[in-house]
């Protein structure tokens, strides 16, 4: 169960908060709301996977506001580039607000797994509900350093 900051139903790419930055990006393919992009040599937006970096994501794909994906490509789609945001969660995990996030390709899910890739985002609130954890995308790197010895 998730507590923390906010209490509604959770529904992946539905955007929690206001003073979101939302953008807009040509999709050439269908892409789950919810899920991290990033843009392609010729400017579309593509899933993130799991060989990219830090620095590859562009943004999470917004929820459309009746809930559905149009199947017609190209078609414009909202990206938040920062801001708060419902998305997938892996079943396995219990975040913790401001833990560093990120996500497992393979899956299609958001962890708190380090092996997966890095996104510049922390969990806004303690826990998963309905599948779904909410997180804070930002502009800057917020995954903590390791002192070295």
């Amino acid at each position: 169960m998730q507590n923390g900051y906010i209490e509604q139903n959770m529904i992946a790419g539905f955007v929690t908060r206001g003073g979101a930055d939302i953008k807009s990006i040509t999709a050439t393919a269908a892409i789950g709301a919810g899920l991290p992009v990033k843009q392609d040599s010729d400017g579309n937006a593509t899933l993130l996977e799991s060989t990219d970096g830090l620095d590859a994501m562009i943004g999470i794909v917004v929820r459309y506001h009746d809930g559905w994906t149009l199947q017609v490509f190209p078609q414009e789609i909202g990206v938040l580039s920062t801001g708060y945001i419902q998305v997938p969660a892996a079943a396995s995990i219990t975040p913790k607000r401001n833990q560093a996030v990120y996500y497992d390709a393979t899956n299609n899910v958001f962890t708190t797994d380090n092996t997966k890739v890095p996104i510049r985002a922390v969990f806004a609130a303690n826990g998963i509900a309905d599948g779904c954890a909410e997180i804070q995308v930002t502009q800057q790197v917020v995954i903590p350093v390791k002192a070295s010895s």
